[in-house]
C-alpha cells in the first residue's frame, strides 16, 4: 500500500497523515496543529461561544462558578491600560522586597513573602503520602530554573546562551517600567543569573524527575530543619500549619543537602534579586495586556511560537484552563457530553480491563502469586468518565471582588487555593478528586489513588465517536484507555499496591523480569532521530510501556469482541497522533517530555505486533519491520 510517496509498510504515520498534514498551517499562536490540538481548538471555540453569550446575557448563567469565569473572561479582555498606569499595582511588593537584606530579616518577614506568592529559596506544601495514601504529608522540593532542565546547563550545550539572552531582553524590558536605574536592572538580571546558575548545580533533571517514586525520601523533622538552617523552618512549619509534622517528604534530597550553600548571608543579595525578578515577571502579566504579551517573549521562543494569543483567547485560557478549570469541565460535560457516548466509552474501558485481566491470567513470565496480586490491582482500580459529580471542597473557600484588578483577583484565587491545600495535612485523602477538568483533551491515570480518568473533551473523533467502527474506537480511544491502565503497570506505576501505596507487591525473581524488560523498552526508543535531535529512551521509557500495554489490551478486545478490522485499527491508531509542529517545539520536547515525539509513538508500538505483520505483509525489506528477536510484549 502506498499513498503519495509513502509506503504503509515503511512508514505508518506518514502513509495516514501526511497529505492532510501538508495542507495545515500552524496557527502562529501556537506550536503544533493536528490531533489532540484540534480537539482542544474546538473545545475551546464551543466554551468561548458560551461565554460570550453568557456575557450579554448575564441572567443566563445558573452555576456560581461559570458567573466567576465569566467575570474574570470580561475583566481580562477589558485590561487594556498603558503600564505606565498599572505599575504602580507592585509597588508596594517591590519595596518591602529591596527592604529585606539578610537572611535574618527573610526569616522575620517570611509569612510577606509567602502569602503574597514571592518566590521562596525552598518549595513546599501538602500532598498524598506515597506510602500511606489516606492521608496526606508535608512535602518539601526544589527550585525550578530558567531555562527548561538542567541539561541547558551543561557545557557545550549551544541553546543555553541564546535562550538565556532571549529572557534577558525580555526582563529588561518589563524591568524598565518599573525601575528607572538601567543599572539597577542590569544588576538584578545578573544577580538572578548568578543564582539560577547555582540552582542548576543542585536540583534534579528532568531524566531523574521522571523517576517519581524516588521523590519519596522521608525525613525526619528535626533533620530537614539542620538541612535548611539559615532558614527558621520550625517558625514557617508552625505558622502556616499550627503544627510540626514529625516527617517531612524530601522530593529532592541532593537540594536539600546542598541548601545551605545556595541559600545564606553572602548568597542573600543573588536570592533577593532572583525573588524579585521572578515576581515582577510572573506578575506583569495579569498588570496590562501589554506587559502580558512582554512576558510570554520567553516562553514563545522556547517552543518556536510567533505570536501571543490575541487578548479574547488569552481571556478565555485564563478564566477557563487556568483558574477555574473544574466547574467549566463540569459545563462543558453536562453541555456537550451525552450519557449514551458515557455509557459506551464504561463498556470499553471494562472490556479492555477484562481484557488485561485475561492477558495477566496467561502471563508466561509472571509467578501466580505476582499475577494475582496484579489482577487485584484491576479489580480495584475506579474509572471516572466525562466529569465529575460534584465540586472539588476547594471551591466552597473561592471568593474575589468583582472590581478588583485582574492583577488582585489572579492572587486571591490562588491564595485561596493554597491555604485550602494547606488545610489538608491532617485530613484523609479525598479519592473522587478528578485530577483533570471535564473540557481538557487529555487522560491520565493516578498511582496513589488507583483509578483512570477519561475527560469528556478527549471522547471526540478521531479518539471516540459512536458513528465510527468499533475497529476505528478501539484504535483511538481503546488504545489510549488501555494506555492509561497500562500505566498501572509502568516502571513507575508498579511500584504501587492495589490501594494505591508504595509497596512492593512483587516476587523478586518477577521483579528482576520486568525490569529486563523495561530495559529492552528503553533500548528500543533510544537514539531513534528527530529532527536534529534524539529520543532519550530513558526519559520517555514508562509513556512507551503504557503505549505498547494499551495497544496489546485493545487489539485483544477488539478480538474478543468479533469487531476485528486491523486496517482500520491501525490507521486510527496513527490519525490519532498525527502532529505538526515546530522544530523548536520537537526539540524542547525532546529534552522535557516523558512521551516519545508522537511520529514514534504511531511507528514503533505496532512492530511488536503480529497482527500488523499480517494485515500489510510487512516483509524484512520494509522499514517497518522489526526482527522477531527484537519484538517486545510486556503486558
Amino acid at each position: 500500500m502506498s499513498n503519495n510517496n509513502f509506503r504503509i509498510q515503511d512508514d505508518l504515520y506518514e502513509f495516514v497523515n501526511h497529505e492532510d498534514l501538508k495542507k495545515r498551517e500552524i496557527p502562529s499562536d501556537l506550536p503544533t496543529i493536528g490531533g489532540f490540538r484540534d480537539l482542544a481548538i474546538s473545545t475551546e471555540k464551543k466554551l468561548t461561544a458560551e461565554f460570550e453569550h453568557f456575557s450579554k446575557n448575564p441572567s443566563a448563567i445558573d452555576s456560581k462558578f461559570v458567573k466567576y469565569a465569566v467575570d474574570i473572561y470580561n475583566k481580562a479582555l477589558s485590561n487594556t491600560k498603558e503600564p505606565s498606569e498599572v505599575k504602580h499595582l507592585l509597588d508596594s511588593y517591590i519595596s518591602k522586597i529591596k527592604s529585606i537584606n539578610s537572611v535574618e530579616e527573610f526569616n522575620e518577614n517570611f509569612s510577606y513573602f509567602y502569602n503574597n506568592q514571592i518566590p521562596l529559596p525552598f518549595v513546599f506544601g501538602v500532598d498524598v503520602d506515597m506510602k500511606s495514601t489516606k492521608n496526606h504529608c508535608l512535602v518539601i522540593s526544589s527550585l525550578g530554573t530558567i531555562l527548561p532542565d538542567t541539561s541547558y546547563y551543561e557545557k557545550g550545550n549551544i541553546s543555553k546562551e541564546p535562550l538565556l539572552q532571549l529572557w534577558s531582553n525580555m526582563t529588561k524590558d518589563i524591568l524598565g517600567f518599573f525601575f528607572e536605574n538601567k543599572e539597577e536592572v542590569k544588576t538584578l538580571i545578573k544577580e538572578t543569573l548568578l543564582f539560577d546558575e547555582l540552582i542548576s548545580k543542585i536540583v534534579k533533571s528532568r531524566v531523574e524527575w521522571a523517576d517519581y517514586t524516588k521523590n519519596y525520601n522521608p525525613m525526619d523533622f528535626n533533620e530537614v530543619e539542620k538541612l535548611l538552617k539559615p532558614v527558621n523552618f520550625r517558625n514557617i512549619v508552625s505558622t502556616v500549619y499550627n503544627s510540626l509534622p514529625e516527617k517531612i517528604i524530601v522530593f529532592d534530597p541532593r537540594f536539600l543537602k546542598e541548601f545551605s550553600k545556595l541559600f545564606n548571608d553572602k548568597t542573600f543579595n543573588l536570592f533577593k534579586s532572583w525573588a524579585l525578578v521572578h515576581f515582577i515577571n510572573e506578575s506583569s502579566e495579569f498588570l496590562c495586556d501589554k506587559l502580558r504579551i512582554l512576558s510570554g517573549i520567553y516562553s514563545r521562543g522556547l517552543s518556536g511560537v510567533k505570536e501571543p494569543y490575541e487578548i479574547k483567547k488569552y481571556s478565555f485560557k485564563l478564566a477557563a484552563d487556568r483558574l477555574l478549570a473544574e466547574p467549566i469541565g463540569i459545563y462543558y460535560g453536562q453541555k456537550f457530553f451525552g450519557e449514551k457516548a458515557k455509557a459506551d466509552v464504561i463498556n470499553i474501558v471494562k472490556g479492555l480491563i477484562t481484557s488485561y485481566k485475561e492477558r495477566l491470567s496467561t502471563n508466561s513470565w509472571l509467578s501466580v502469586e505476582t499475577r494475582e496480586k496484579a489482577i487485584l490491582k484491576l479489580d480495584k482500580m475506579k474509572i471516572k468518565i466525562g466529569y465529575p459529580d460534584k465540586l472539588s471542597e476547594v471551591y466552597n473557600h473561592i471568593e474575589f471582588d468583582s472590581n478588583a484588578s485582574l492583577f488582585e483577583i489572579v492572587k486571591k484565587i490562588n491564595q485561596c487555593k493554597i491555604n485550602y491545600e494547606n488545610s489538608l495535612l491532617h485530613k484523609p485523602v479525598d479519592n473522587s478528586k478528578w485530577y483533570m477538568p471535564g473540557h481538557l483533551v487529555n487522560a491520565c491515570y493516578s498511582p496513589t489513588s488507583n483509578d483512570i480518568t477519561f475527560p469528556a473533551a478527549i471522547l471526540q473523533k478521531p479518539f471516540y465517536s459512536i458513528d465510527q467502527s468499533r475497529a476505528e474506537n478501539f484504535g483511538g480511544i481503546g488504545a489510549v484507555i488501555g494506555h492509561e491502565i497500562s500505566h498501572a503497570f509502568d516502571n513507575n506505576g508498579a511500584q504501587f499496591d492495589d490501594e494505591g501505596n508504595l509497596n512492593n507487591w512483587w516476587k523478586e525473581r518477577d521483579y528482576k523480569k520486568f525490569q529486563d524488560k523495561t530495559q529492552e523498552m528503553i533500548k528500543q526508543f533510544d537514539g531513534l532521530p528527530l529532527g536534529k535531535g534524539k529520543v532519550n529512551g530513558t526519559l520517555v521509557v514508562s509513556e512507551n510501556i503504557a503505549d505498547l500495554g494499551g495497544v496489546a489490551a485493545s487489539i485483544q478486545t477488539m478480538e474478543r469482541e468479533k469487531a476485528v478490522d486491523y486496517k482500520k485499527f491501525f490507521t486510527n491508531f496513527a490519525k490519532i497522533w498525527a502532529q505538526k509542529a515546530r522544530p523548536e517545539y520537537e526539540q524542547l520536547l525532546l529534552t522535557t517530555d516523558v512521551h516519545a515525539p508522537t511520529y514514534w509513538r504511531t511507528n514503533m508500538p505496532p512492530r511488536n505486533f503480529k497482527q500488523w505483520y499480517d494485515t500489510f505483509d510487512v516483509k524484512p525489506t520494509d522499514k517497518m519491520y522489526l526482527p522477531e528477536d527484537k519484538r517486545l510484549l510486556i503486558w
